[in-house]
C-alpha cells in the first residue's frame, strides 16, 4: 500500500482503538489489557478479523458501548496524532537497526528475541494489515537456532537439509492431498518443526499465520469482512501444497542469516 493510504489506515484504526479505550477505561483497569482488545476490535472492526468465540464474545459486550459519534472529538484527534509520532518512531527505531549488524543478546539468546520485541511494540501502533506486512518483511519459516556461532548455524543445516531431503521422499506428498496437516505429518516423521506462526503477546496471546498471511496479501484476499476462518484454512492449505510440491521436485536449499535458517 501507498504511504499516503498507509497513513490513512493508521489513524482510522487508531480512532477505533481510542474510541473503544475511552468507553471501557472503567471497566477494565488494567492499561495494556484494555490497550490489547482496543487492537483487536480495532482489527475486528476494519479487516472482519476473526477471533477465538471467547475474545469474540468478550469484544461484542465490550463495543456495545463505542459509538462513532465521539471519533471527531478534539480530545481523540490528539490521541491520533499522538499515536501516529508514536509509530513513525518505531519504525525509524526499526529501520535503524535494521541497518546495523545484530550481535546476540546476554546469555546467547538469538536476536529473533530482540525482532520479536520490535514487532510487538510496532503492533501496538499499526493496524492489522501493517503488523502483519511488518511480520512478513521480517520473518520466513524459521528454524531458530540459538547464537549466532557459523560452525553451529552450517551443523543445523546440514542436520536440517538431511531430514528435508527424507521428508521430500515421503510418500504422502504424492499419494494424497497436501495440506496443512499432511505437511506436519511428513516433517513430525523426520523429526523436524513445522513452524509457520509467530506470537506477539501483549497483555494476551494473538497469533499470526505468517505464510499464510503473505500468501493472502500477495494475492489481495486478505481485505475487510473478508479474514475469515473458511478463507485463511483455504490459502493455507494451497500453501502447504505448493510448499509439498517445492519439497517433491525441487533441490533442498537453506540460507542462513543473521535471523536463523530459512527454507528456500
Amino acid at each position: 500500500m501507498t504511504e499516503e493510504v498507509q497513513q490513512g489506515e493508521s489513524d482510522r484504526v487508531a480512532r477505533k482503538r481510542f474510541a473503544f479505550q475511552r468507553a471501557n477505561k472503567e471497566l477494565m483497569k488494567d492499561p495494556d489489557q484494555l490497550a490489547s482488545y482496543a487492537a483487536v476490535y480495532a482489527n475486528i472492526s476494519t479487516l472482519g478479523c476473526v477471533y477465538p468465540s471467547e475474545v469474540m464474545r468478550r469484544i461484542q459486550l465490550m463495543s456495545a458501548e463505542v459509538t462513532e459519534d465521539a471519533v471527531d472529538a478534539p480530545e481523540l484527534r490528539s490521541l491520533v496524532l499522538a499515536s501516529r509520532g508514536r509509530a513513525h518512531a518505531a519504525k525509524q527505531r526499526q529501520e535503524n537497526e535494521d541497518t546495523h549488524n545484530q550481535r546476540p543478546i546476554n546469555g546467547g539468546v538469538h536476536i529473533l528475541s530482540k525482532m520479536r520485541e520490535n514487532l510487538l511494540m510496532a503492533h501496538r501502533e499499526a493496524s492489522g494489515l501493517e503488523m502483519i506486512e511488518g511480520a512478513t518483511r521480517r520473518l520466513d519459516i524459521q528454524w531458530n537456532v540459538s547464537g549466532n556461532n557459523c560452525e553451529r548455524c552450517s551443523l543445523t543445516a546440514d542436520s536440517i537439509s538431511r531430514n528435508l531431503t527424507k521428508a521430500a521422499k515421503n510418500p504422502k506428498l504424492t499419494t494424497v492431498q497436501v495440506n496443512k496437516s499432511v505437511i506436519e505429518s511428513v516433517f513430525d516423521d523426520v523429526n523436524l518443526p513445522f513452524t509457520i506462526d509467530t506470537k506477539h503477546l501483549q497483555g494476551w496471546e494473538q497469533q499470526v499465520e505468517l505464510r499464510s498471511a503473505e500468501l493472502l496479501l500477495a494475492s489481495k484476499v486478505l481485505k475487510k469482512g473478508e479474514c475469515v476462518k473458511a478463507k485463511m484454512d483455504a490459502a493455507i492449505d494451497d500453501m502447504c501444497e505448493e510448499l509439498g510440491i517445492k519439497l517433491a521436485t525441487s533441490p533442498i536449499r537453506l540460507e542462513c542469516s543473521a535471523t536463523g535458517l530459512t527454507l528456500v
